[in-house]
């Protein structure tokens, strides 16, 4: 019996202490860090499912093949890309197309 009281005592305290270290979080905050999240994911999946694809392309093009050595020059061609596409407004802010 001596236990299960000293255990409650305990799960009490660590309950209280839980409590008192929470800080609630703003809903404006809340709002403002799913925006940023949903950026970032957005703009994961179109830089790899679109825009790696297409420098792929224009550097085979150029190329005529890519190797192992060309994945930095892929990578920075893609961010050109996308950043290009940003600034004249094809991809909005949520990295959505237009």
């Amino acid at each position: 019996m001596k236990f299960f009281k000293k255990l409650l005592r305990e799960l009490n305290n660590v309950n209280t202490t839980l409590k008192e270290d929470y800080k609630q979080i703003s809903l404006e905050r809340q709002f403002l860090n799913e925006v940023k999240l949903r950026k970032h994911i957005n703009s994961q999946h179109v830089w790899s499912s679109y825009y790696i694809p297409l420098a792929a392309r224009e550097l085979i093009s150029k190329q005529g093949s890519l190797s192992p050595t060309d994945n930095f020059k892929l990578e920075c061609l893609a961010n050109s890309m996308m950043f290009r596409d940003l600034a004249d407004g094809k991809l909005n802010e949520l990295y959505r197309f237009e």
